[in-house]
């Protein structure tokens, strides 16, 4: 658990374990605090202002002696700033992480070795197939003038609204190189196995 914060009745912080969230904050701009406010279960994925992308949750606490009147809510979540790093250390991908259009995270660097954390994306082909009609993108994608085959899949909440995407891609180059090595292999044992027939 990355993120715990207990709000009043009205979605205003009495405390937490985050120094960025102070008491009195109102959280109300969140939809996970909005719909626990309304007695709804929810998980969302959303940009906590200035803490990071989160996978929330939050719930009621009831006074079960007043009628089931709200007193608190509890907040918690889980930080996606790791995710793209672990993807690409497990699978050998680049990988990112996108608040909508904004990178979060990412494994990619610019041409000058700067995270790419805060770039827009500006690409409306995969803009409106991902977070418009919420399908996942598979194509070629160029990034600091290298091509990319991308997958990008919409992140989306228990209520099917997207909140971002999730970006992962190999370069072009490898993907060939490793395709070349392959067929240098393969290609001799096919041969001697044909002539052996």
């Amino acid at each position: 658990l990355d993120l715990l914060v207990i709000m009043d009745n009205f979605g205003n912080v009495i405390g937490g374990d985050n120094d960025q969230i102070v008491p009195g904050t109102s959280l109300t701009s969140l939809l996970a605090v909005r719909e626990a406010l309304q007695k709804k279960d929810n998980y969302t994925v959303e940009s906590v202002d200035s803490v990071g992308f989160y996978i929330l949750s939050a719930a009621p606490v009831y006074d079960l002696e007043n009628e089931g009147k709200i007193l608190a809510t509890v907040l918690a979540g889980f930080s996606l700033e790791e995710f793209p790093y672990l993807v690409r250390d497990s699978y050998n991908v680049e990988s990112a992480i996108f608040c909508e259009t904004t990178c979060t995270d990412a494994t990619l660097v610019d041409e000058h070795g700067n995270s790419m954390k805060g770039v827009t994306l500006n690409n409306p082909e995969i803009t409106s197939t991902v977070l418009i009609q919420g399908q996942v993108f598979r194509g070629e994608d160029h990034i600091n003038n290298e091509a990319y085959y991308s997958i990008i899949i919409p992140i989306t909440c228990k209520n099917r609204i997207i909140t971002g995407m999730i970006f992962i891609a190999k370069s072009i180059e490898k993907i060939n190189a490793v395709r070349n090595n392959t067929l240098k292999i393969v290609i001799p044992i096919v041969i001697l196995t044909v002539s052996a027939s």
